[in-house]
């Protein structure tokens, strides 16, 4: 009798492994692709108005003193079900509830505004541009795409506007040079995996990593590499470089932070520094020091030129450092992915200020710093503003309930 119990336990486990795998297939053969990322995207602050993708694939401008909405992008659909390019056109998304976790198009960058114009890459492969120009309250859904171009695959990363030029990584291993006004291809650059960084422009230099594990330094008038061969390291490059003085400093996948000549592409400092967990977010650069964090819970300041500690010991905030951190008067300003923010002084090293945020959501999305306010987007779909100098909190925006 026990042996026949287990037999058909075991059964009934096959038989549900089964069904999940059933359901999967089905969806990769009805090729809807809707079911799945939720992102972690980032805010723009500019004269009181705050520009945000949300996780239900919207565009939001929000005035942050009132938490008012202005506009959101696109518009909702008559039968309230899906939300313009972001529903699902392969399966019926209102037989599961309309938008939500079968909506595609989920942003994980943080969105630039130019003009008024808001270009923000989605997970969907599409780089948009939307008119943010008119802000009259009597029709908040009017915004016009004014473009998209669609790359060969997601986007998990923010774009970066220069001189009239867009540039958006992508999942399909390549880097796109975009007319800002147009929306036109200028150039592709292709790499050997995929492109998550956000591309950095310097002295008419594009600086990207792959996953490829390469830094590459690409002409942004011809697309084409400026070093003899890219800077290769020994893992997956997502994070975002840093140049300053001459030098590309990058953190890669092998737990490695790397100083790289721009003029070169060889290796600046005698040694990379080793940390012992992978590096996500961009280092930051100050008075001689650059400072960078790793996903091993560790804060780091170091000498630019030779690569040695500037601090007697790092900063251990005992969490995962995901979020891009920033830098307000003497502090360097940290969230961790617990949701816990610091305040530490970029001389020595300590501890200026703590604040627990959010305990039960992620922090992952870049943090943007407008004069002394500081805006944490979490993935509860909520905006924590609070001030640099303290830590204390000031407002939360919560994107699902906006006047």
């Amino acid at each position: 009798m026990l042996k026949f119990k287990r037999i058909l336990c075991s059964k009934v486990l096959i038989v549900a492994v089964l069904l999940i795998t059933l359901i999967f297939l089905l969806v990769s053969m009805t090729g809807c692709s809707c079911y799945g990322p939720r992102g972690w995207p980032g805010c723009f602050v500019e004269d009181s108005t705050l520009y945000t993708g949300t996780k239900d694939g919207e565009v939001l401008a929000i005035e942050v003193n009132t938490e008012k909405e202005i506009w959101h992008w696109p518009a909702e659909d008559d039968d309230g079900g899906g939300s313009g390019i972001f529903s699902c056109d392969s399966c019926d998304a209102s037989a599961v509830g309309g938008a939500g976790m079968f909506s595609a198009g989920y942003f994980y960058g943080s969105p630039v505004v130019v003009d008024n114009i808001v270009y923000i890459g989605a997970y969907n492969g599409k780089v948009l541009a939307i008119d943010g120009n008119d802000t009259s309250r009597d029709d908040p859904d009017g915004r016009e795409l004014l473009w998209e171009y669609e790359t060969g695959g997601p986007i998990v990363g923010g774009v970066t506007f220069d001189k009239g030029i867009v540039y958006s990584g992508s999942s399909d291993g390549k880097l796109y040079a975009l007319d800002a006004d147009t929306g036109e291809l200028v150039w592709e650059f292709k790499t050997d995996n995929k492109v998550w960084s956000n591309p950095v422009i310097d002295e008419g230099i594009v600086y990207f990593g792959s996953l490829d594990h390469r830094l590459y330094a690409v002409s942004v008038d011809s697309g084409e590499l400026v070093w003899d061969k890219p800077f290769e390291t020994a893992g997956a490059i997502a994070s975002t470089p840093l140049v300053a003085n001459d030098v590309v400093y990058i953190g890669s996948f092998d737990k490695k932070l790397y100083a790289v000549d721009v003029n070169t592409g060889e290796a600046y400092w005698d040694q990379p520094f080793q940390a012992s967990n992978w590096f996500w977010t961009k280092p930051l650069y100050k008075d001689g020091v650059v400072y960078a964090c790793s996903l091993d819970g560790n804060v780091v300041a170091l000498n630019a030129e030779t690569g040695e500690p500037a601090w007697q010991q790092p900063f251990d905030t005992d969490d995962q450092i995901k979020s891009l951190p920033v830098m307000f008067e003497n502090l360097l300003i940290i969230v961790t992915e617990g949701g816990v923010a610091y305040g530490i002084d970029l001389d020595t090293g300590a501890e200026e200020w703590r604040k627990t945020i959010e305990k039960e959501n992620s922090i992952l999305a870049p943090l943007f710093l407008d004069g002394s306010r500081l805006f944490i987007s979490a993935q509860n779909n909520r905006i924590y503003v609070i001030d640099a100098e303290n830590g204390s909190l000031e407002r939360t925006i919560d994107l699902s309930d906006l006047d």
